[in-house]
């Protein structure tokens, strides 16, 4: 009997501390914060600053990333692109996931994209 393969989703990608792993942290972790603040009845302002505060938070490596080290979101997707993720260079070469992918950064206020995009492409 012939079997089809089931379709793929975000758990399929791989768990942290495995290469590859920013895109199921990002998703599980901070869109799911960032998610839980949009839930609240806040002002714009407020949940811009609590958006920032999440962004800025010298503990998101440890406790999201999984790394041994304090790090930011900020300062770990510094240098990450709209480009596929596992690529290293991060730069022109990268294959793009959108338009104008190598010159977007990943930020705090397009995760949401970068990880569609990325599960997209990965899956």
């Amino acid at each position: 009997m012939l079997s089809f393969p089931k379709e793929l989703t975000s758990i399929d990608l791989p768990q942290p501390c495995y290469l590859g792993s920013d895109i199921f942290a990002a998703e599980s972790y901070i869109c799911k914060a960032l998610e839980k603040l949009n839930e609240e009845a806040l002002l714009e302002g407020e949940l811009k600053f609590l958006n920032q505060k999440i962004a800025t938070d010298i503990n998101c490596a440890i406790e999201t990333l999984v790394k041994s080290y304090d790090c930011s979101f900020e300062e770990y997707f510094e240098y990450k692109c709209l480009v596929d993720p596992l690529d290293p260079t991060q730069g022109e070469y990268a294959f793009a996931l959108c338009k104008n992918g190598h010159s977007l950064r990943v930020t705090i206020e397009n995760i949401y994209e970068w990880v569609l995009l990325s599960n997209d492409f990965s899956l």
